[in-house]
């Protein structure tokens, strides 16, 4: 299998992995955390939404094929 391939599986899979979640969460009545055009929201059984926090927009950094990328630790 290509890693084309893969790749829309693994995006076909997820589709529906949350497509059932919510539908679940639906039928226990839970809240949905969702975003939508950078903003967070909580949405309730009854259909409504409630805007909770917004998304934090990183700069775009400038890669190059072969870098090295190192994971900043935050708690040491």
């Amino acid at each position: 299998m290509t890693i084309a391939k893969e790749t829309q599986e693994i995006i076909k899979a997820a589709k529906a992995a949350s497509q059932m979640a919510q539908r679940e969460a639906k039928a226990l009545e839970l809240v949905v955390r969702l975003i939508l055009n950078g903003t967070i929201y909580d949405k309730y059984p009854d259909g409504k939404m409630i805007a909770v926090g917004a998304v934090e927009r990183k700069q775009n950094l400038k890669l190059k094929k072969g870098m090295v990328l190192k994971l900043k630790n935050e708690q040491a």
